[in-house]
């Protein structure tokens, strides 16, 4: 067989697959709706893709993928205090609530209210996703090589409903942040 017929380094997938986490499915596409992305560029987390070569299209499997080959361990310097005069004066902190911003050069960054203070609120800047075990239900529902080499790398998103904006800046990141209702 040849290796365009199997998943391998820079071949587009489409994808199907079903996240669950703790028990809690966290997200799915099924064959209609399913995640194109080219392998080999780190397009998805390395833990997912790395299981996936030599499957074929219309083969599925079960992959579980530890912290270290997903979205990391908690890294506990990822966790910081910030003042509550430097929320955005509509924003009332609270513990859970959850931010989407970007930084000063427009990376995405995410940040969790994790307990608070008198004066001051703890963020938890890991990934909601970081020191947990994945467990994917994956089908390769195609593979084809890509048009060309530059062709547009996709990634897994997850949605985020914007509330209102706040603004601080703190030692990790002169940011807008986002109040969000969905993180993952």
């Amino acid at each position: 067989m040849s290796e365009k017929n199997v998943v391998a380094e820079n071949m587009v997938v489409s994808m199907a697959y079903k996240l669950t986490v703790d028990g809690k499915v966290l997200d799915e596409a099924g064959d209609k709706d399913a995640i194109e992305f080219l392998t080999g560029h780190q397009n998805i987390i390395p833990g997912l893709e790395s299981q996936l070569t030599g499957l074929k299209a219309g083969e599925s499997k079960s992959v579980s993928v530890d912290p270290e080959d997903g979205y990391g361990p908690v890294d506990q310097n990822a966790i910081e205090e910030v003042s509550f005069e430097d929320f955005a004066k509509e924003v009332t902190p609270e513990v859970g609530l959850e931010l989407q911003m970007k930084d000063s050069q427009g990376h995405d960054s995410y940040a969790k209210i994790i307990s608070m203070g008198e004066d001051s609120a703890k963020l938890d800047f890991n990934h909601p996703l970081a020191g947990k075990e994945l467990n994917f239900d994956v089908k390769i529902v195609s593979l084809r090589e890509p048009p060309q080499k530059s062709w547009p790398t996709a990634m897994f998103t997850a949605p985020a409903i914007i509330i209102k904006t706040i603004s601080f800046s703190k030692r990790r990141c002169n940011c807008s942040a986002f109040f969000v209702q969905l993180i993952v």
